[in-house]
């Protein structure tokens, strides 16, 4: 019997500890499982939290990166579209020249297309309908029409043609349509008129024609497949007019192609590529053909908004960035498309990474639950603090890289560039450190350059503004005159100037002048006209020799085709006689009984065109009390903030409101007031340049 109580009450107690111990394994078991979801729910979040934070810098940083190299590459194709505008500038000024002057040029004679071997390079003509009254369209047709002594003037432009066409071999053809009906075109496909010609095409109804003639403004069109097969074209032209008379137009034909292969070849780190869209079609984009050139983005609405920004898109079902930047010449936009997951996918690689470490962490401790039962009650505080420690550490190693990269780009975004990033982990975003890091040297490489650059354009703004006149008055000894001028670049340094000297006793010569193009360049040309000018005036030439003399000098070796407008006069001090000369240069005014008029004098071609040019030099007189007035081109073409010109109408009434003032100077300040308050903190566009001279009453030589 004792024996079996014995058996009962041991039996009972063993039951007790087994029950004791299923139930303590039992209920650990379960405290572990919930331990083991924990901590796969904590991981999973903290690598969401961390892919959020490192998605959202790399998306900044992405965006600032795309937006700086989409505009610098938007501002490049802009210069040199602004290059072409100046060459069909100077070609227009040649051919309203010869109008002007006919009886300065001999006749040359001028090809029919059909005396033209197809690919000799060379000016043909062929006439419109309206002309052609024989029908014919030959040198019987051309006699009968009463357009030879025309075209044949015209003639003269052939060889300013070739020399452009040599200097921009990209530049395929050159034409001029007149208002008469006269074809004339320089190039070297005279095949292709044949076709036109016998087509029911009129030139007079094309669009390069059709815009310069009812705007009188510059006309750019989009890109086009040209018919000879030569590739990416675009069109720009621009009126002719005589004394305000329409004439015609003339524009040239720019092969573009590699424009196109340029922007194909954009990416960055192998990623996204560049689409350019003209006014209602794509202009350039990957596997563009002439089928799907009109298939708009879906992000098209969105550009049309703003003339730079960014926004996002979906692009075959897939999420895009889309940064964008205008070209104010064209009218067109650039963008730069990147994909999501190539700004993304450093990030999206480290959540992944992490929650596969979680995973597998629970797969491990549930392999181990079956021992940790048999020693629960010596190891649980050990797996406790084991967790807690595993834990802190996924974070730290984890989070902790990502959190401090987050701050110190941040910080680098404010303006710390001397912030140094470090992240030992031996992945992803050790090499996202070290990438940023070379950014922000780059950054500091090109801030440098910027400000030694800037520097120098500081003395260089200071050496110019030396070689101007600057203090006034002039010559207080003679109280025949009241003189003021000034100029103020629009750059660092500027294409404009101006200047005034004695050439002799009783002779006041004044000078203003207006370089081609911007910046440096224009500024060196600047001070070798200027200097010239100064010189063979002070030799006792007259200013048509002086101008006739300077430009000679000028076109030699001129590689860079520069050309420069100016205006020179010499005033007798004694008599008020005033002798003028200008050269392509805007006309000055002149009071006349209490109200500024142009002064229409002859406008001669500009210097450092073409050699062996003739200017006339005209004289009128000066009253006691008379102001003349004489500017560059920034004063009229001052813009405001939606890009309206100031003009001649706004100069004119201006001035005819402040003849009244004190004294040149006060006229001058007054000037740019108004064109301040026009263009109202629009940014300034061009130098401008103004003198203003007086002449008194009643005072002789001294």
């Amino acid at each position: 019997m004792k024996t079996t109580i014995r058996k009962k009450i041991l039996t009972a107690f063993l039951s007790v500890c087994v029950v004791s111990v299923i139930a303590v394994g039992l209920v650990n078991v379960i405290t572990l499982n919930q331990i083991r979801d924990m901590t796969e729910e904590a991981s999973r979040d903290l690598g969401a939290i961390a892919a959020k934070n490192s998605s959202e810098s790399l998306e900044q940083l992405a965006l600032s990166g795309l937006q700086t190299l989409t505009n610098e590459t938007a501002s490049g194709i802009d210069e040199r579209f602004e290059s072409y505008v100046d060459d069909l500038s100077l070609m227009v000024h040649h051919v309203e020249t010869l109008y002007e002057n006919p009886s300065a040029f001999v006749p040359a004679p001028v090809r029919n297309y059909l005396d033209i071997p197809d690919g000799e390079l060379a000016m043909h003509w062929f006439l419109e309908p309206i002309a052609d009254v024989t029908g014919t369209n030959d040198g019987a047709a051309l006699s009968a029409s009463g357009l030879l002594d025309e075209t044949y003037l015209l003639g003269n432009a052939e060889r300013i043609f070739g020399t452009m066409m040599k200097i921009k071999p990209e530049i395929t053809s050159i034409y001029i349509a007149t208002e008469s009906g006269q074809n004339l075109q320089f190039d070297a496909a005279v095949a292709q008129k044949a076709e036109v010609i016998g087509s029911d095409l009129v030139i007079h109804d094309r669009p390069w024609y059709v815009a310069p003639s009812q705007s009188g403004e510059l006309y750019i069109s989009d890109t086009y497949r040209d018919l000879g097969g030569r590739g990416l074209n675009i069109t720009m032209s621009s009126p002719i007019y005589v004394d305000g008379v329409f004439k015609g137009v003339l524009g040239f034909d720019i092969l573009v192609d590699d424009l196109d292969k340029q922007l194909s070849e954009m990416a960055i780190n192998g990623s996204g590529w560049v689409e350019l869209l003209g006014k209602d079609k794509v202009i350039s984009a990957p596997d563009l053909t002439v089928e799907n050139e009109y298939e708009l983005p879906p992000f098209w609405d969105a550009l049309q908004a703003t003339d730079s920004g960014n926004t996002t898109s979906v692009i075959d079902g897939e999420k895009v960035f889309v940064v964008w930047n205008a070209l104010p010449l064209t009218g067109w936009k650039l963008c730069y498309i990147m994909p999501e997951r190539d700004v993304t996918g450093p990030a999206e690689d480290t959540h992944e990474q992490i929650v596969a470490l979680s995973g597998k962490s629970a797969e491990d401790m549930s392999k181990n639950i079956g021992e940790t039962i048999l020693v629960i009650g010596v190891l649980l505080l050990f797996v406790i603090i084991l967790a807690v420690i595993v834990a802190i550490f996924v974070s730290r190693r984890l989070s902790g890289p990502i959190m401090q990269l987050t701050a110190d780009a941040e910080d680098i975004g404010a303006g710390a560039l001397d912030r140094v990033l470090t992240a030992s982990t031996g992945d992803e975003i050790e090499a996202l450190a070290h990438t940023i890091n070379d950014m922000v040297s780059d950054i500091k490489r090109v801030t440098g350059e910027k400000e030694r650059i800037g520097a120098e354009l500081a003395v260089a703004t200071e050496i110019q503004a030396s070689m101007l006149p600057s203090i006034f008055p002039p010559f207080p000894e003679r109280s025949e005159i009241d003189l003021y001028a000034s100029m103020l670049p629009a750059k660092e340094v500027a294409g404009d100037f101006y200047d005034f000297f004695m050439v002799g006793d009783d002779t006041l010569a004044i000078v203003i002048a207006d370089v081609s193009g911007k910046g440096v360049p224009s500024a060196l040309f600047m001070v070798i006209a200027k200097t010239l000018i100064k010189n063979n005036a002070q030799m006792g030439k007259s200013p048509k020799e002086v101008f006739e003399t300077v430009n000679d000098i000028l076109c030699e070796n001129n590689e860079a085709s520069m050309f420069v407008t100016g205006f020179m006069a010499y005033l007798d001090l004694l008599t008020g006689e005033l002798t003028c000369v200008n050269a392509g240069h805007n006309p000055p005014l002149l009071t006349r009984e209490g109200k500024f008029e142009w002064v229409k004098i002859k406008r001669g071609f500009v210097l450092a065109g073409m050699e062996n040019m003739t200017y006339s030099q005209e004289t009128l007189t000066m009253a006691p009390g008379d102001t003349l007035y004489v500017y560059t081109d920034g004063v009229t073409e001052a813009m405001d903030k939606d890009g309206a010109l100031w003009g001649d109408e706004r100069l004119k009434d201006a001035l005819d409101r402040y003849t009244g003032v004190s004294s040149s100077q006060d006229l001058t300040v007054s000037i740019k007031d108004e064109i301040d308050r026009f263009a109202d903190g629009a940014e300034q566009a061009d130098d401008i340049t103004m003198l203003a001279l007086r002449y008194k009453e009643g005072v002789q030589s001294v």
